[in-house]
């Protein structure tokens, strides 16, 4: 971690990652799970909310610099910055600011991205423009692909997307096979290591959480 990464890490356990290890948190289960049949999934001890992040003005900076440093090293190039999720739009609009290019909101339907059903007519000024995406949490990525493929469909070209924080229940190499680069800021077990070195959490939060996401992969949703 870069002392900018490590700082926004730390940063979580001031209200972003929470934990409850008797009820714990549901996780949505994908559509492609639902058809399979796979409803049943364990609740998490874990939580993240990278919108917690973005509503404190230290934090926000915080993971703005950590994706300016990831930019500046993969040599990323943008015309807009979208962001994915609601949990990483005020982290994007701060993002877009700082660049000086446009910071395009698009609306959240029911039926997420669908091009049938979300209105696509804003991003008519930016055919044929580069767009980032901006995401919070990464799990399997399949909200991600239909995203960037709602946009291409409306003639943006969509190359990479930043995301704060992996929580590792795929393989990377699953993620890996998306149609665009996947960039990561923090991984979940890296952030969990650090906050128990830094007794920000117990020894029963990590090893809980540790015990979960080993038992828990999602390689198959």
């Amino acid at each position: 971690m870069t002392p900018v990464e490590k700082a926004l890490a730390i940063a979580h356990f001031t209200g972003a990652l929470k934990f409850d290890l008797e009820k714990g948190f549901p996780l949505k289960a994908s559509k492609e799970r639902v058809r399979l049949g796979k409803t049943s999934l364990t609740p998490s001890p874990f939580f993240v909310s990278e919108e917690v992040i973005g509503t404190s003005p230290t934090a926000k900076a915080l993971a703005v610099n950590a994706i300016k440093e990831r930019i500046h090293e993969k040599k990323i190039t943008a015309d807009l910055i979208v962001s994915v999720s609601a949990g990483a739009k005020e982290i994007a609009r701060a993002l877009a600011n700082s660049f000086g290019i446009p910071f395009v909101e698009l609306p959240e339907t029911k039926d997420r991205w669908n091009p049938q059903t979300t209105d696509a007519s804003q991003l008519a000024l930016y055919q044929g423009k580069v767009c980032l995406l901006i995401g919070d949490v990464i799990t399997t990525g399949d909200t991600k692909e239909r995203f960037v493929a709602f946009l291409r469909k409306a003639g943006v070209v969509v190359n990479d997307l930043v995301v704060i924080l992996y929580r590792q229940q795929v393989k990377w190499e699953t993620l890996q096979q998306a149609s665009y680069n996947i960039h990561v800021i923090l991984y979940i077990r890296q952030v969990l290591s650090l906050g128990l070195e830094e007794d920000l959490i117990t020894q029963a939060e990590y090893d809980a959480c540790i015990k979960y996401l080993d038992e828990n992969p999602l390689d198959d949703v």
